[in-house]
């Protein structure tokens, strides 16, 4: 009995440990906390802008993924770091225009640090979503003369899982394809919002780990 019930405890520690393995190779919810900012502004560039559209402005970028991501979190920038004036909807488009996904940003999202010491990043969590390799472009709502102001002709820098295609715009109230694009007078972008992203683990990563599992799983019972 009490080499049972040792047999058990092993089997459920070593299936416990096989589970932890691959969580830790997919990413787990701490990792995801800390993974960082896709594209980042490292100084102020030309100058601050804001939509002088009536209609609106829907900001972003272009950018082509290089090798799978997850997309955990989408973010805004706070200039000045002193909290945003109004919420601002942030979405990801595919190439074709088609919302992917999107999410609010507002004074209640969490804050991260920029390379640019004159504001900081301020990021709303999503569902992890996948982007495989391909053309996409994220844009964030800045209503009319918004007192949030975007920056311009900055310098930025990316994960290496992305390159930067350019600035993309559209005049909106609410999140829509934007088909503006580069814009001459403001590259390298008209920067308002970014996300926070990991890499997806290769297949062969996780066969990986979870044949290292059943290897010591098949010990054990050898061993019982």
């Amino acid at each position: 009995m009490i080499s049972d019930r040792s047999s058990r405890r092993s089997w459920i520690s070593l299936g416990t440990a096989l589970v932890a393995a691959i969580a830790l190779a997919v990413g787990s919810p701490d990792r995801a906390s800390a993974s960082p900012v896709a594209l980042d502004v490292t100084a102020a560039g030309g100058a601050d802008s804001f939509c002088n559209a009536p209609l609106g402005c829907v900001a972003g970028w272009a950018f082509h993924v290089n090798s799978p991501i997850q997309i955990l979190s989408l973010g805004f920038f706070d200039l000045g770091s002193d909290g945003l004036a109004t919420s601002h909807d942030v979405g990801v488009f595919d190439s074709s225009g088609t919302l992917l996904t999107s999410t609010v940003v507002n004074n209640a999202s969490t804050s991260a640090t920029s390379a640019f010491g004159g504001g900081q990043w301020l990021l709303s969590a999503i569902a992890p979503f996948e982007l495989d390799p391909g053309d996409y472009s994220i844009g964030g709502v800045d209503l009319y003369l918004s007192l949030d102001h975007l920056l311009s002709s900055a310098p930025e820098t990316t994960i290496p899982n992305i390159s930067y295609l350019g600035g993309r715009l559209a005049f909106a109230s609410s999140l829509v394809p934007m088909t503006l694009g580069p814009l001459p007078g403001f590259e390298p972008g008209l920067f308002g919002p970014t996300f926070t992203a990991r890499a997806v683990p290769e297949p062969s990563t996780l066969l990986l780990v979870a044949g290292a599992g059943l290897v010591g799983l098949i010990r054990a019972w050898r061993h019982d």
